[in-house]
């Protein structure tokens, strides 16, 4: 699926999960999109992606391109591995499954799964077929604030 015709649009993306996502799309890779939701960058999986759709608001989301950045800026495409790797040593968010999203970091990225550590569960091992989405908090973000 290529969706270079939505970039920098408002769209609804409906993922695993029964949850919808609304934000502008920032960016997309092989296997991977981006979103912004006027707060934070969502990167999303295709593999959990079960819709991607334009979406008109009366109230739009701001966003503009050269004063707001993403978290991983690649000169290539982007893609779910790399994010991964990237992601690694930050304090992140992601949603697995249920209702709750887990908090803490990537300590490592393996052939398919990562070791992400929460300072509630301790050590989770994820497969990477199971990440619904991960989003990075910003830098100047204090944990759990």
């Amino acid at each position: 699926m290529r969706f270079s015709e939505l970039i920098d649009e408002q769209v609804k993306a409906e993922i695993s999960g029964k949850n919808e996502i609304i934000g502008i799309l920032v960016d997309e890779g092989l296997d991977v999109i981006v979103l912004y939701n006027g707060y934070k960058y969502i990167y999303i999986p295709l593999l959990h992606l079960h819709s991607l759709e334009k979406y008109d608001d009366e109230n739009p989301i701001k966003y503009d391109h050269k004063t707001i950045k993403p978290m991983f800026i690649e000169e290539d495409s982007i893609s779910y591995r790399k994010i991964l790797i990237n992601a690694k040593g930050m304090f992140v968010e992601i949603y697995v499954t249920g209702n709750k999203a887990l908090h803490g970091y990537i300590t490592s990225v393996l052939t398919d799964y990562f070791v992400f550590y929460s300072p509630v569960f301790k050590y989770v091992l994820v497969s990477f077929q199971h990440l619904k989405w991960l989003i990075p908090y910003q830098n100047t973000t204090t944990p759990y604030s």
